[in-house]
């Protein structure tokens, strides 16, 4: 996980004027795909795709989202959530056993369904 230095440094550095980081920031915001960047609690950097889903369905932003209480237990095969196998959400990530793991978010009181 990120230190809180490193997550500071990475903010001034998309903030600045670089050429590289605006480089970044364009092609990450260019894809339809949702992309956070996390420590594994707090989101410190998102893509509109995924700005867009926190509040459309969320109704959050991000600056008040805890990343894992977006994910909603599933107890179906596929399903990662914290707490998963005892293990923190990345972790079982991490691991990469499967192709692509499924999320539950919830909307407004409605189950939404995520691939990633």
């Amino acid at each position: 996980m990120l230190t809180e230095s490193l997550k500071e440094q990475f903010k001034a550095r998309l903030r600045s004027n670089d050429p590289t980081y605006r480089y970044y920031k364009t092609i990450f915001n260019a894809t339809t795909d949702m992309i956070a960047i996390t420590d594994g609690d707090s989101i410190f950097d998102a893509n509109t795709s995924f700005l867009n889903f926190c509040e459309l369905y969320v109704g959050a932003s991000l600056e008040s989202c805890s990343f894992p209480s977006l994910f909603e237990k599933v107890d179906k095969f596929g399903y990662v959530y914290d707490g998963y196998q005892d293990k923190r959400w990345f972790e079982t990530i991490l691991e990469g056993k499967k192709e692509h793991y499924c999320v539950g978010v919830i909307k407004k009181g409605v189950m939404k369904k995520n691939r990633g």
